[in-house]
């Protein structure tokens, strides 16, 4: 087991079998090798360059905040006037998979 296994024979219920608890710690290794992984691809995506520049200023049709007022769009709303702040980013992301995937 690596340093980072927890010794669930503090929280084990006697009760439980031996298989169980194997079964738990096996578990547990495998969601802690999950969360390094998916840290791991949170530090990519942090670290991409970049992307295309969107030239085009699309317009968008903005609701009312009020959700129960219905659907009617209350103004337009240019792409360039929703990210213009410091620290006001889009991230937009576009899968392709093949047919395997």
């Amino acid at each position: 087991m690596s340093a980072d296994w927890i010794d669930l024979q503090q929280t084990v219920d006697r009760r439980e079998s031996a298989d169980y608890r194997k079964r738990r710690q096996e578990l547990q290794q495998a969601e802690i090798a999950l969360m390094r992984q998916r840290e791991q691809v949170a530090e990519m995506r942090r670290a991409l360059p970049t992307g295309a520049v969107i030239k085009q200023d699309y317009i968008f049709q903005e609701g009312s905040a009020d959700l129960a007022a219905g659907d009617k769009p209350v103004r337009e709303v240019r792409l360039s006037q929703l990210f213009t702040a410091p620290k006001r980013s889009l991230i937009l992301y576009h899968f392709m998979y093949g047919k395997g995937q």
